[in-house]
């Protein structure tokens, strides 16, 4: 650790608070990601240096890529991604972005400072850097797209759609944008599934939707103007976007749309997303349910909800669940939805915070049943739901059976336990 942190200039008098105990060196897994066909699973790992006070500054971090296949975990790659230093030590959190490539032949590291591109069999690295690169996606096995933020003197910055195949040293520009002046927010770029289309605000703050097809380099602004993202939720046929921004100024005037990106359609659904979510600060999950059926939208105060935009729908869910729990010490029942590899399912947080609750569970749209399904706060299902992968208290990725508990043998939410402790039955 002390190695790492000098390399990224630690000072002489951080390196000796070190050694007197005043800052500690700390750990943990902070994404999962299995592979499109489920045979692999990555995550990454963090180890910190940081004071030991409560949001203590964390004065140095090392992001590590691990990797195996799901029958033998215990033979397990890795490598270094990337070193952050005092730069980032008043943040608790910083952006990291992991994807595996189509065929599972590569994983994709977005890190603040480069994306890092390595190869799952050799565990050769290439890193890609162009300025501050926000997002990618994989448009094959050997070609990423990605958007990057270029600045001018500190003051302007504009956005650059690019795509670059691996063996060829020179990023393809395929959209640019005007230059605005710059902002301390952070761009929110929304990828399709598929890769083809990207969608987000330009520019970030008072700014209008904007929608490029990364093949094809067209690009179209489509809804309000003087707008701010809300979010941006795909079918998973990469034909759908459900879009949601709201006015500069009123926090809770939302505007939704739901747009056809292959003939630039826009279909108004804003009298159906205001009149239920207005002063409830939604929030949507990037991807539709697996069978393209609903976009899942949680809320405070009012839970979790699947929306179907036209004709316009909103099942509150998550309210008519919440009788089913019951709630942890200091906590109350409001539960959010996520988003699970099986159609005609949805996985449940009772409280709405992961933190709070011990037990996840899965919910037929219907709420006829629910049943426990995870009890490991970081975690991933496989893409066919019948593997959860964990990081054990050793550091190590650990794979779970799950079965195929979306038959139906599922228990009626009429009988089931508390939400904590962790019931009898839940997926070990």
């Amino acid at each position: 650790m002390c190695g790492a942190c000098l390399a990224v200039g630690m000072p002489a008098w951080l390196l000796l608070t070190v050694m007197a105990g005043c800052s500690l060196p700390r750990g943990g897994p902070v994404k999962i990601e299995f592979s499109p066909d489920g045979t692999n699973v990555a995550y990454l790992w963090e180890d910190r240096l940081e004071e030991p006070v409560v949001d203590g500054r964390i004065w140095c971090r090392t992001i590590s890529l691990h990797w195996c296949k799901t029958s033998a975990p215990e033979k397990e790659s890795s490598t270094s991604v990337e070193t952050l230093g005092t730069q980032f030590a008043g943040c608790l959190n910083v952006p990291l972005e992991i994807k595996w490539s189509p065929h599972g032949h590569r994983i994709g590291v977005l890190t603040p400072h480069r994306l890092t591109l390595v190869e799952a069999g050799s565990q050769n690295k290439k890193t890609l850097e162009d300025r501050t690169i926000t997002s990618f996606t994989w448009l094959s096995d050997d070609e990423v797209a990605y958007c990057t933020r270029r600045t001018w003197k500190g003051m302007q910055s504009r956005v650059i759609i690019c795509r670059q195949k691996l063996d060829d040293g020179q990023a393809k520009t395929v959209a640019g944008f005007d230059w605005h002046p710059a902002s301390k927010y952070t761009w929110k770029e929304h990828w399709a599934p598929s890769g083809q289309y990207v969608i987000f605000m330009e520019p970030d703050i008072g700014g209008r939707f904007h929608v490029v097809d990364v093949l094809g380099g067209a690009s179209r602004a489509f809804g309000q103007t003087n707008a701010c993202d809300i979010g941006v939720a795909w079918d998973p046929e990469s034909s759908r976007a459900f879009c949601v921004s709201r006015k500069v100024g009123p926090w809770d005037v939302f505007e939704a749309v739901l747009l056809y990106p292959v003939t630039g359609n826009v279909v108004d659904c804003t009298p159906g997303f205001q009149g239920r979510f207005a002063g409830h600060m939604p929030n949507l999950i990037p991807i539709w349910t697996v069978d393209g059926k609903y976009v899942l939208v949680n809320a405070l105060d009012i839970s979790g909800h699947l929306v179907r935009p036209d004709p316009w729908e909103a099942v509150p869910l998550g309210q008519s669940l919440a009788h089913a729990f019951k709630a942890p010490k200091d906590s109350t029942i409001a539960p959010w939805l996520f988003r699970l590899p099986v159609g005609g399912w949805v996985g449940v947080i009772p409280t709405g915070n992961e933190g709070n609750s011990p037990v996840k569970y899965a919910a037929d749209y219907l709420g006829h049943s629910v049943i426990p399904l995870l009890e490991d706060y970081r975690r991933a299902i496989s893409p066919d739901g019948t593997m959860a992968a964990t990081i054990g208290e050793d550091g190590r990725i650990k794979i779970r059976s799950l079965g195929k508990w979306w038959l139906p043998s599922a228990k009626s939410h009429e009988s089931m336990p508390d939400s904590s402790p962790a019931p009898r039955g839940a997926a070990q």
